[in-house]
């Protein structure tokens, strides 16, 4: 097959739709198909930096046997359709995906019930955790916590999280945690002085070996809140706007992720909670295992095999 794979990353949307889309395309061409990506990332350079070459939609042709979007640009994803008329269209979606006609819907995780019948009476749907799309960065990789230096990994998303990644960690210090923490913005920068503790570091390619190596994660609940699980990290998790209510909720409720607090909604850093995770080494190993028993890994080659085979 040769997939066309369209997405959009920036400091407003993050980059969950790109990180979707490379976890599908790295899966594809393992499997012997080619693979072209349409879209740009202007704003994100590391994120850029993940694809050879990103190609304006408006070369993409029906040649392409499929074409898969991840956007909440109604416009872009219309123009997706227009070029697949003759071929088949997929359309990742979320609680915030605009919807439009296809073939094949794929919810890597969560979707109200409402999208859902909207998704089966245009099209075929595949959805939940079994389709979720983790990266190969994170696929075979275990939790194995450094025990020499333990830390704290905070990791808040693409977009810019400055305010609530400076809540978290003054949230930390002032429940008592002293040890090291490792925040994670997208650029590495920050703009307030921080104590000798803190270590800012550019979101990217780190962060799968940050996350193997710390002593707990705290994630937003978008797309990182799930390749850390599929490592077994032991992660709490926060929730920054109205599309991670329902993986937030989803994770903390089956006890795999630690509820750390509803942001979105201005709640305060559950402190708590924080410490009995830390504290707690059987408490994190049995966070671990859960996490690793309920995400697998494996949707990407679920979905490819899927459209192979449609």
């Amino acid at each position: 097959m040769h997939v066309g794979l369209f997405g959009e990353a920036n400091t407003q949307v993050g980059a969950g739709h790109v990180m979707r889309l490379v976890a599908l395309g790295q899966t594809a061409e393992a499997l012997g198909h080619q693979v072209t990506y349409f879209g740009s990332c202007p704003e994100i350079p590391w994120v850029r930096s993940l694809v050879r070459k990103w190609r304006p939609m408006s070369e993409a042709s029906s040649a392409l046997d499929w074409i898969v979007a991840d956007s909440y640009d109604s416009d872009e994803l219309k123009a997706c359709s227009r070029v697949m008329r003759s071929s088949r269209m997929a359309v990742i979606i979320d609680s915030a995906t605009p919807h439009i006609p296809a073939d094949l819907y794929v919810a890597p995780g969560l979707l109200e019930a409402e999208r859902q019948e909207a998704a089966k009476a245009a099209g075929r749907l595949v959805e939940g955790v079994p389709y979720l799309l983790i990266r190969g960065e994170f696929r075979g990789r275990v939790h194995k916590p450094n025990r020499r230096d333990p830390y704290v990994l905070v990791t808040l998303g693409g977009s810019a999280v400055e305010r609530e990644a400076g809540l978290v960690v003054s949230s930390l210090r002032s429940a008592g945690w002293m040890g090291r923490v490792v925040v994670l913005t997208p650029d590495g920068s920050w703009s307030d002085d921080l104590d000798s503790r803190t270590e800012i570091l550019p979101t990217g390619f780190l962060l799968p070996r940050l996350a193997q190596a710390c002593t707990f994660a705290i994630s937003a609940s978008g797309v990182t809140v799930w390749e850390l699980l599929s490592m077994g990290v032991p992660t709490g998790a926060v929730c920054l706007s109205i599309d991670q209510i329902m993986n937030y909720e989803w994770v903390t409720e089956r006890q795999v992720a630690v509820a750390l607090g509803r942001f979105d909604k201005g709640a305060p850093f559950q402190t708590d909670f924080f410490l009995s995770a830390v504290e707690s080494p059987s408490f994190r190993r049995d966070l671990s295992a859960r996490a690793r028993k309920i995400v697998d890994g494996e949707g990407p080659d679920r979905i490819i095999s899927l459209m192979h085979h449609f």
